[in-house]
């Protein structure tokens, strides 16, 4: 679209009436004083709103105890930042940045009355890795109660992080959240088919609520509707699945089909360690993208993994040997929305990502930092995972 500015020239005092065409000869030079020059009319080219935006996900993130060692260990060095800091770089500045925060946050007195959780000072490093939004319904998200539930909330909000899937407003636990850029709006949702502690029912008006994925979808998938009028693209995390599946169930697809044809641009999967594939589909507005399996961004499984580790190590304990434990991806999905209201996806690449436990150091780095003997075994493990769908570069 262009538009029209209009730049005056005018001379300082009123504008006077324009001379007749009868007036006789014009003045001679030294009798023109204060005539105000013409005005000048320019047409200059604005170019239209890119009217395009890139969200990148990546999977979870889960702060268990030898991650926190890790944290400990590295406090005068960034903390959790100098796990996550080499894959910072992968998250622009200009895209939004979401993952699933796996492991509820806790204030001193919240940790030291439950087990697990992690500190709420974490908040803070999050967001300085880049992360904008995290999805803090999933299987843990109850481990820490109502006061894991308030204590995250509390501090992901005071670190600029919107969490989404627990909610403590009046509209409910389904409620997005939109983040805006460049003019275009982004709603996110988030929601878990499963939880390992039930925080409990809320007593009060304004305790926090957790979006869960029951036999009853009319709530979700209502909400995820009414975005539609409220927001350009709509992202939905669904923690589905906490086991290592071998390929995408009919349940998933079919609940990916649903929350496409209501509305949903953009689906992922979270809760599966491991990755799975990402697929593009029709819908009602063009076209989404559904990402079945992220794995997991941040864990220490696969810690003892080696070249040379058997078939038979991996199947016997696959948390502890299997390397797909420690892929991950970061992946980038770009919508164009020049022609709204349909939505087109421009770009759908992937950026392979590694936890290291180099000299017992645990960190996430790209791929193409890693040893090649690593690197090219773990790149095909990857693009196979993901399918033809996406470009994966490591």
């Amino acid at each position: 679209m262009r538009a029209l500015f209009v730049l005056a020239a005018l001379a300082p005092g009123c504008r006077s009436p324009a001379t007749p065409r009868d007036a006789g000869p014009p003045r001679s030079l030294p009798d023109i004083v204060d005539v105000p020059s013409p005005d000048v009319t320019a047409v200059v080219d604005v170019p239209a709103p890119p009217r395009r935006v890139t969200v990148t996900v990546s999977g979870d993130l889960l702060l268990t105890e030898p991650v926190l060692r890790q944290v400990q260990s590295n406090r005068e060095n960034g903390r959790l930042v100098a796990l996550l800091g080499p894959v910072a770089p992968l998250m622009a500045f200009q895209t939004i940045a979401f993952a699933n925060l796996r492991t509820p946050l806790g204030s001193p007195a919240t940790l030291s009355a439950a087990r697990g959780g992690a500190p709420v000072e974490l908040a803070r490093d999050l967001a300085r890795v880049g992360f904008d939004v995290l999805q803090l319904s999933n299987d843990h998200t109850g481990d820490l109660g109502a006061a894991g539930l308030r204590d995250s909330l509390d501090a992901l909000r005071a670190a600029h992080v919107l969490p989404v899937g627990v909610n403590d407003g009046d509209d409910g636990p389904y409620a997005p959240v939109i983040v805006e850029r460049d003019g275009v709006r982004v709603a996110f949702f988030g929601a878990t088919s499963r939880l390992l502690r039930d925080p409990g029912e809320p007593r009060g008006e304004h305790e926090p609520r957790v979006a869960r994925v029951t036999t009853d979808l009319t709530p979700l998938l209502g909400a995820v509707t009414a975005a539609r009028s409220a927001a350009d693209v709509v992202v939905v995390g669904v923690h589905w699945s906490r086991e290592r599946l071998a390929a995408v169930t009919t349940a998933q697809r079919d609940l990916a089909t649903q929350l496409v044809e209501a509305g949903a641009d953009l689906v992922v999967g979270f809760g599966q360690p491991t990755l799975a594939q990402v697929s593009r589909m029709r819908s009602p507005r063009g076209e989404a993208v559904v990402a079945y399996s992220l794995g997991t961004l941040l864990s220490h499984f696969g810690q003892a993994w080696h070249r040379g580790v058997t078939a038979a190590q991996i199947a016997q304990n696959p948390w502890v040997y299997d390397p797909g434990y420690r892929d991950g991806v970061m992946l980038h999905v770009s919508f164009d929305l020049r022609e709204a209201p349909n939505v087109r996806v421009s770009r759908l690449t992937a950026n392979a990502v590694w936890t290291s436990h180099l000299q017992g150091e645990l960190r996430v780095v790209p791929m193409r930092t890693v040893d090649e003997r690593v690197s090219t075994e773990r790149l095909a493990a990857i693009r196979a995972a993901l399918g033809d769908a996406v470009r994966v570069r490591p």
